[in-house]
Order: structure tokens, then sequence, then C-alpha cells
């Protein structure tokens, strides 16, 4: 019975070392993976940074257009902000004419008139005054 009991000791100690090698294995393996799962993870984590920020502009972008549709949608009410009105709320011009059509009472911003390229003929009391002094 001592033989047997010798041979399991050794037996044992065999596959204790045996175990131990495999072990090591075992663990080199799981670390590998793990340092790969890491590496996937600090990846996802880059793009999931990327993805964000693009969301992020994405969405002021959508903000900024949703803004504009809804001015654009308001009726506009009254004369332009820019225009001056006098006490009875009429529109008046600061120094005179429409520098599109030449005409007293708006802006050539304003003009009712279709556009006319810059100097097509339209003449100004100033034109007129300036030109009859070089006669």
């Amino acid at each position: 019975m001592e033989s047997k009991k010798k041979r399991w000791k050794i037996e044992k100690k065999h596959a204790c070392a045996t175990s131990v090698t495999n072990d090591d294995a075992w663990k080199n393996k799981l670390l590998q993976k793990i340092h790969k799962l890491e590496l996937a993870q600090q990846s996802a984590e880059a793009d999931t940074k990327k993805i964000m920020a693009k969301n992020k502009a994405l969405n002021k972008e959508v903000k900024h257009l949703r803004h504009l549709e809804q001015l654009r949608a308001m009726p506009m009410t009254g004369p332009p902000p820019s225009m001056p009105q006098d006490s009875r709320g009429q529109r008046t011009t600061v120094n005179g004419n429409c520098y599109n059509c030449g005409q007293q009472g708006h802006f050539s911003r304003y003009c009712p008139h279709s556009r006319v390229p810059r100097n097509a003929g339209v003449q100004y009391q100033s034109d007129t005054e300036v030109g009859q002094s070089f006669d």
C-alpha cells in the first residue's frame, strides 16, 4: 500500500506541475484577451466621442434652422425696424429720396420698383445741381 501512496503522491506532484504550466499559458491567453478588449474599448470610446461631437454640431444646426423657419413663418407687421417713423407712425426718410427710383418716402432696400442697375440714368436733384455748376 505504501507504494500506491508514494505513486499517488508522485502523480499528484506531476499533475500540479503540469497544471501550473497550463495555468501560466491560460493566464497569458487571458491577459492577451483582456488587452485586446481594453484596446477595443478605447477605440469604441474614441469613436463615441467623435460621434457625440458630430451629433452636437448637427443638433445646433437643427436648432438654428428651426429658428429661421419660425422667423420666416411669422408675418411681417408694420414697417421694417430700421425704417424711421414720425410721431404719427408714418414712414419717413431721413435725407430724401430712394437711391433706386428717386422717389421720396422709402429707402432703396424697401423700394417697390424693380432694381435699377447703378447709374442707369436715374437723375437725382443733387446730380442735376452738380451738373449745372459745371456747365
